[in-house]
């Protein structure tokens, strides 16, 4: 979230960073393909943004660190006000190495708990603390030992007494909610414990969020298929679990990216939502949901997919489903 007097750092996977003033973000509409980023910033044809920050004012969070993680799992930590005065042409945010970089960059503060997930389902837990403040070029210590075909697929941070959950999501449309009570702290570098099991049936991990009863969660697929759910009716579970249905993908079709929605607004109260429904007790096949997907008829040479609950016969919501077009997510 930001507002027009905050700033944008964006982080690119070279280690470089850039400042862009939100205001200067030209204003569209929902429906259109947006600004192209290298009319904002300088970006290099073969480099890929990795993460965008929101900093209201330096002053103000003054006591909060910048966490960088990359994709084989080095971790350093950065005081935020190390960014403050950003050149036009950027700055050097990470010392990134050949072989390696930058995967995202997180906010932390004292006290709090980074907890790493893994592409293959292996999670480590281990305190902010642990990892001592460095300088900007600087290029970390290993947070998690990784496997040869693994990779990182999330970085979060949380407070060391919260008794929230963690939502993993898998390629296949798989997830689950576990507590963080059952990831322990322990010290950094380390292998890590089980957070999901993978599978060629479900896929390998895209992404894991913090959740609360209240939280709704929007998932992407590579066809640009979009489906909103509740967290609230997805099942708790343990950690050493495969987790059970939350989207029905088919074929090559894959989530690719994941989001949370807190607050409602005018855009993703357009986005379809999908009515989480209780499945089967076999662990293999357990349903938490199904949506089907009907394609409109437009005037247009592409047509949108949209996904409707099966559980839902409202005619109205149907109505409102066969309105909605080419839905874009928002944060």
């Amino acid at each position: 979230m930001a507002n027009t007097h905050s700033d944008l750092l964006i982080f690119l996977q070279s280690g470089v960073v850039y400042k862009l003033p939100v205001h200067q973000v030209p204003k569209t509409g929902r429906d259109t393909l947006g600004t192209p980023i290298l009319n904002l910033i300088p970006i290099e044809k073969n480099d890929k943004i990795a993460s965008v920050l929101s900093v209201y004012s330096f002053e103000e969070e003054g006591d909060i660190d910048l966490m960088f993680c990359s994709y084989k799992g080095l971790v350093k930590r950065t005081p935020l006000r190390a960014y403050q005065n950003i050149r036009k042409n950027g700055l050097i945010a990470y010392g990134k190495s050949n072989e390696d970089h930058l995967f995202t960059v997180v906010k932390s503060k004292d006290g709090q708990d980074a907890l790493i997930s893994t592409s293959k389902g292996m999670s480590i837990r281990f305190p902010v603390d642990s990892i001592r403040r460095t300088g900007r070029s600087a290029r970390g210590v290993k947070g998690i030992s990784l496997r040869d075909d693994d990779s990182i697929a999330s970085i979060v941070v949380v407070d060391q007494d919260s008794t929230r959950l963690m939502l993993s999501i898998t390629q296949n449309g798989f997830g689950k909610r576990t507590s963080l009570e059952n990831y322990r702290s322990q010290h950094r570098g380390g292998k890590g414990v089980i957070d999901i099991v993978t599978s060629r049936g479900n896929g390998d991990v895209v992404g894991a969020l913090i959740v609360e009863d209240e939280d709704r969660v929007i998932m992407i697929t590579n066809k640009g298929q979009v489906i909103r759910i509740p967290v609230k009716n997805i099942r708790i579970t343990n950690r050493n679990t495969k987790g059970v249905t939350l989207m029905k993908v088919e074929g090559k079709e894959q989530i690719v990216a994941v989001a949370k929605v807190v607050e409602e607004t005018e855009e993703t109260e357009e986005l379809v939502e999908g009515e989480v429904v209780e499945g089967a007790n076999s662990e293999e096949n357990p349903l938490v949901s199904e949506e089907s997907q009907e394609q409109q008829q437009t005037n247009s040479d592409q047509n949108s997919l949209e996904v409707e609950s099966a559980n839902t016969e409202n005619q109205d919501q149907e109505n409102k489903d066969q309105e909605n077009k080419d839905p874009v997510v928002q944060e």
